[in-house]
């Protein structure tokens, strides 16, 4: 689907601006849209491939590397203003991202921050030296810093919800 017919799909379904966000290999895309037209892009150096291969070292990061990197992506998304919530709805055609939640059981396509919360913790677990069994599948670095990403972006940019859209 080309990008154009992809914004008219995403803004149809939602009344107000959107916000797409795209957790990528190499960086993070927000895009503001509206009234079926892209209205703003800003990209940040701090996609899910990123992440990992700058901070953790193994699948399974350790705690120090786990709080690097959360300075670092706080850091990135508090250095510009515009990306903060402004009663926009969070959209994802992010298959990755969809793939971390199918991974762990979830079958919806919407996300409360509590949820994307709960799943962090559940990673966060296996880090502090739980056993990797709470998890139904294996743990890899990019999952957790895909989770990780999502969980900041919800948290520091006051976003309530994410939606995943095909």
């Amino acid at each position: 689907m080309k990008n154009q017919e992809r914004i008219q799909k995403i803004t149809e379904k939602y009344s107000g601006t959107v916000r797409l966000l795209s957790i990528e290999k190499e960086v993070l895309r927000f895009q503001s849209l509206s009234n079926h037209s892209l209205e703003k892009e800003i990209t940040l150096e701090a996609g899910y491939q990123t992440i990992a291969g700058r901070f953790f070292r193994q699948d399974i990061p350790t705690e120090a590397e786990t709080e690097y990197a959360i300075n670092y992506i706080e850091d990135t998304l508090m250095s510009s203003k515009d990306l903060l919530n402004r009663n926009e709805v969070l959209v994802s055609s992010d298959e990755d991202l969809a793939e971390v939640f199918r991974k762990n059981g979830f079958t919806q396509s919407t996300f409360s921050r509590r949820e994307v919360e709960n799943l962090f913790t559940q990673y966060a677990y296996v880090v502090i030296g739980r056993p990797s069994s709470i998890q139904r599948s294996s743990v890899t670095r990019e999952d957790f810093a895909t989770i990780l990403l999502l969980r900041e972006i919800t948290h520091h940019l006051g976003f309530e919800v994410i939606d995943l859209v095909d």
